[in-house]
C-alpha cells in the first residue's frame, strides 16, 4: 500500500505569549505512551489494539500516533503548555473508528494543553479531557538483540519500503546467540559468526543453502543475502530491530517473535 503525505490545515493553538520555554529538556527526545483517558468526566476506551504514541523529537517536532495514521506538526513546549502548529499527517485507509480517533486526538493537540512530568509519567489536560501517558522506555522497553527470534516484516531497497508477500509473512526470520547467527529467508538458510558492536553488526564465515528460490521469496532473499555480505547497522525501538547495509541502500525491518 502506498502511503500519501498531507499537509491537514487545522489551526494551530494558542498558548501563553510570554510563558517560558523551560521544559524543553523534561520532553524533548521522549516518546510516551496512553496508559489512561478521562474524557467528559469518563474513562475512555481506546479502538481495540491501539494506543496513543507521542514522540517529542529533537527538532522541535511532535510526532503522535493512535492506532491509523503518522501525524506531526511543529511543537513549542511552553512552561505551561504544549502549542502545536498545523499538522500534517500520512493518508491511510483506516476504519471509521480509528479515523475518529485520529481526529479526536489531533483536536485535542491543537488545543494547547497543559502538561505535568511527574517521574516517568507525563500526564496532559485540556479542558475536561486528562490523558496519562507513560515513558515508552518503561511502558515497552527495548528487546535484547541476543536470543530474541525476529521475523522480517519489511524489505528495503533504497526509499522504496515493501512488506512481505501475501502467504509468506513469518517465514523469513533471525537470530543471534553468543558469538553465532542463523537466519532463513524463507527459502534458504544461513549461519555463520557475528561481532556485536553498539549500532553495528559484522557479519563472517557465512554459510548458507543454495536451493532454487520461489518467486514469492527471491525479493527478501536478495535483501538478506546482501545484508549478511558484510557489516551492517542496526537500531531497536520496543519490539522492533532494523538493519541497514552499512554504505549500500538495503535495509530490513524486523519484528519480535511473540
Amino acid at each position: 500500500m502506498t502511503t500519501a503525505v498531507v499537509i491537514l490545515l487545522l489551526a494551530g493553538g494558542c498558548g501563553d505569549d510570554d510563558a517560558s520555554t523551560g521544559g524543553d529538556g523534561e520532553l524533548t527526545g521522549r516518546t510516551f505512551l496512553s496508559e489512561s483517558i478521562i474524557d467528559g468526566g469518563r474513562d475512555r476506551e481506546m479502538v481495540a489494539d491501539t494506543r496513543i504514541s507521542l514522540d517529542f523529537t529533537t527538532d522541535g517536532q511532535l510526532s503522535a500516533n493512535a492506532g491509523c495514521n503518522h501525524l506531526f506538526g511543529e511543537v513549542t513546549i511552553t512552561s505551561e503548555r504544549l502549542v502545536v502548529g498545523p499538522m500534517g499527517g500520512t493518508e491511510m485507509g483506516c476504519d471509521p473508528q480509528r479515523h475518529a480517533q485520529d481526529e479526536w486526538l489531533m483536536d485535542f493537540l491543537q488545543s494547547s494543553p497543559t502538561w505535568l512530568v511527574d517521574g516517568d509519567r507525563l500526564t496532559l489536560t485540556a479542558g475536561d479531557t486528562e490523558i496519562v501517558l507513560l515513558d515508552r522506555e518503561v511502558a515497552d522497553p527495548d528487546r535484547p538483540l541476543v536470543g530474541t527470534r525476529w521475523l522480517v516484516d519489511t524489505i528495503i531497497f533504497g526509499d522504496v519500503a515493501s512488506s512481505m508477500r501475501a502467504g509468506t509473512e513469518g517465514s523469513a526470520w533471525f537470530v543471534v546467540e553468543g558469538e553465532r547467527f542463523t537466519a532463513s529467508s524463507g527459502c534458504r538458510d544461513f549461519e555463520g559468526s557475528v561481532a556485536v558492536g553498539e549500532d553495528t553488526l559484522r557479519f563472517g564465515d557465512v554459510v548458507q543453502t543454495d536451493p532454487m528460490c520461489a518467486e514469492e521469496f527471491r525479493e527478501v532473499d536478495d535483501a538478506m543475502q546482501a545484508i549478511l555480505g558484510g557489516e551492517v547497522e542496526y537500531s531497536i525501538e520496543a519490539g522492533r530491530l532494523t538493519f541497514t547495509q552499512t554504505g549500500g541502500e538495503v535495509g530490513l525491518g524486523l519484528h519480535q517473535d511473540e
